[in-house]
């Protein structure tokens, strides 16, 4: 779409024309062909007779031209109902979802105003969608990027092919199973008219419920026809699974399956009965109290968590070889079981198999004060919006009852003095640390245990800092050493997770700029001057995620925070001395978090401690680039805090 606009170009005034286009803002001036003066020379205005509608909307304001431009993903109705964010200008940012189609945004600075001028253009059609002021602070959503947006940019490439159909087409429009293995698919169960069609479509149409969704169907009918000649693997499970990922890219429900079956002929467990689960499934039949109950419009799900849940356990695996790589602490830039391993031993292929399936990461804690840094916690419901010194965001409870959100920064001293001053309810970070307890894993009944007993003494102990810090190895030297560039990437990369078997590949090469023994040399480094601790550590499934804050004497928040540590799955400790205040971001089991919060409000009021548990119900974080955006050029770190202060009301 194209507005007439007067333009400002040196000392000069001229008539000309704004087009917003799917390559960005055009600007081009009446009677002149070629414009190659920079952007950043350029003012202009709308002409008042520009056209208004309801979310394109003409300002008189002067804009400076020099346009900063993202691509994201736009619907044209509103998908957000409960985001992370308050409520923005015209309500732009409940559009975006990953349900919507892409669209390129762009920000023009208002000059005079804590506003930008944001276009957003539907890059297919071209189509102008919406023109309007917004709040400097919320143009953050736009300029910085999500941990989870960084780790489909860079780890989740591939796109979406053609070749996955095609391969799936193939397998269903040939030749049927014997009867014999169509008698083996049917084990447990009646199909009533059954019969041998003349593909693998038309027989396996008739074992799929018509009450699941089409592509499920059509995944579904394409595993069971895997699964009648599927051989264990002879190649290293890393190659495997990469082929695997690379073969079904677009199908993960096939893939996922495909690997649960491969995992039963592994371990020597008779696979589950595929076809008896599913018409039980489609009957109700199918009755477990800790999955979710199935509706009817929903019949799938119930299967899925059953079969799920009928594969061996590959966590068991997992967490053995975690607890020893977090005991030993030792830095390993590539799966812990070599290929050379799983040639010399069945259990070791098996182990590494399940390595890989599981997605085993590293990742480190920094000690932000050994760089020059503090962390700040902040609990309330105002200033939600991103700004650069904002590692993370999670919302405590549900959001229709007004929940408060966690806010967890990290900044500078100056900046942190400042912020105290004008917001001081957010309370500065003294000591902190993280643990993961792979040993609370229990392996035979494939669940996570926790000594609630430990956690309800230590309300009545005591416990001094430098106890804590003997306790969990923190380095208590003085001295602060602020990275260079290289090691503020390491940093960053290291907070959010790297992928064992994506490190051992070499993924992360032409990011880091490192070598596996570079990058083992600077976490070596790193770790020896106190900066980060290392963790090892895969998805934590049947766990929760809770908030706890307790108030109180110092010395009994220190025996929380170490009870903490240690008896639950994981646990992120922070606690501010000056507020007397302790932080626990943990994960735990439900049945646990409801026991926990049953008993210990009571107890801890008894010993003058106030206690107060929140369930994290959504979470976003931007840890990936965080010291790397903070640097500076001059090896000083960024102390401007006006992307946060601009959202206090004065």
């Amino acid at each position: 779409m194209t507005f007439p606009i007067v333009i400002y170009l040196c000392n000069e005034v001229h008539r000309g024309k704004i087009s917003y286009t799917t390559e960005g803002p055009k600007i081009t001036i009446d009677g002149i062909n070629d414009l190659k003066l920079s952007k950043q020379d350029i003012e202009f205005r709308f002409i008042e007779d520009s056209k208004s509608e309801e979310n394109v909307c003409i300002i008189e304001n002067r804009i400076r031209f020099s346009p900063i431009s993202c691509l994201k993903k736009y619907s044209i109705d509103v998908q957000s109902q409960d985001d992370l964010y308050p409520p923005s200008s015209k309500r732009w940012v409940k559009h975006l979802s990953e349900l919507g189609s892409e669209a390129l945004f762009s920000v023009q600075e208002i000059i005079g105003e804590k506003h930008y001028l944001m276009s957003v253009v539907d890059v297919l059609s071209g189509n102008l969608l919406r023109l309007h002021p917004i709040h400097n602070y919320e143009a953050a959503i736009l300029l910085m990027e999500t941990d989870w947006e960084n780790y489909n940019r860079l780890l989740v490439r591939e796109t979406i092919s053609l070749n996955d159909t095609k391969i799936i087409e193939k397998l269903l429009d040939g030749s049927p199973p014997s009867w014999a293995e169509l008698s083996q698919l049917v084990q447990g169960i009646n199909v009533p008219n059954l019969k041998r069609g003349s593909a693998m479509r038309e027989t396996m149409n008739q074992l799929i419920p018509k009450s699941y969704p089409k592509e499920i169907r059509i995944e579904l009918m394409a595993f069971l026809a895997y699964t009648i000649n599927l051989k264990i693997p002879k190649v290293d499970p890393l190659d495997f699974q990469a082929a695997m990922r690379k073969q079904f890219q677009s199908m993960p429900l096939l893939h996922t399956l495909l690997i649960g079956h491969i995992q039963c002929l592994l371990e020597g467990i008779e696979p589950p009965q595929y076809v008896r689960l599913m018409i039980m499934g489609e009957r109700k039949l199918i009755q477990d109290g800790k999955e979710p109950t199935p509706s009817n419009s929903d019949l799938w799900t119930s299967t899925w968590y059953k079969l799920m849940s009928m594969f061996p356990d590959q966590k068991k695996r997992v967490a053995v070889i975690a607890a020893r790589l977090n005991k030993n602490q030792d830095v390993i830039t590539e799966l812990p079981i070599t290929r050379y391993d799983a040639k010399k031993s069945r259990d070791a292929w098996l182990n590494r198999f399940s390595l890989v399936r599981d997605g085993i990461m590293l990742r480190g804690y920094v000690q932000d004060q050994k760089i020059g840094l503090t962390k700040m916690v902040y609990i309330g419901n105002t200033h939600r919006w991103p700004h650069k010194h904002l590692a993370l965001s999670a919302r405590l409870g549900n959001p229709e009852k007004n929940a408060p959100f966690i806010q967890m920064m990290v900044m500078p001293l100056t900046a942190s003095e400042r912020i105290m001053r004008s917001k001081p309810n957010i309370a500065q970070v003294d000591w902190s640390t993280s643990t993961v307890n792979y040993h609370l894993y229990d392996v035979k009944n494939r669940r996570w245990k926790t000594n609630l007993t430990q956690l309800t003494k230590s309300i009545s102990s005591s416990k001094k800092t430098n106890e804590l810090n003997r306790e969990f190895n923190i380095n208590t030297e003085s001295f602060v050493r602020i990275p260079d560039m290289i090691e503020a990437k390491v940093l960053d990369f290291a907070s959010l997770g790297m992928y064992l078997q994506s490190l051992e590949l070499g993924n992360y090469y032409e990011l880091l700029h490192l070598n596996s023994r570079g990058l083992k040399k600077k976490l070596g480094e790193l770790i020896d001057a106190g900066i980060i601790q290392l963790q090892y550590l895969s998805y934590f499934s049947g766990l929760i995620s809770f908030c706890i804050e307790i108030r109180g004497d110092l010395a009994q928040l220190n025996a929380i925070a170490g009870s903490s540590l240690r008896y639950f799955p994981s646990a992120t400790v922070m606690i501010s001395n000056d507020k007397q205040i302790c932080y626990i971001l943990c994960r735990i089991p439900e049945e646990l978090a409801l026991e926990l919060f049953a008993k210990l409000p009571a107890r801890a009021e008894e010993h003058n401690l106030i206690f107060k548990g929140y369930r994290m119900t959504a979470y976003v974080g931007y840890v990936h680039n965080l010291y790397q955006r903070l640097l500076q050029p001059d090896g000083t770190w960024d102390d401007d805090i006006s992307g946060f202060l601009s959202q206090i009301r004065t």
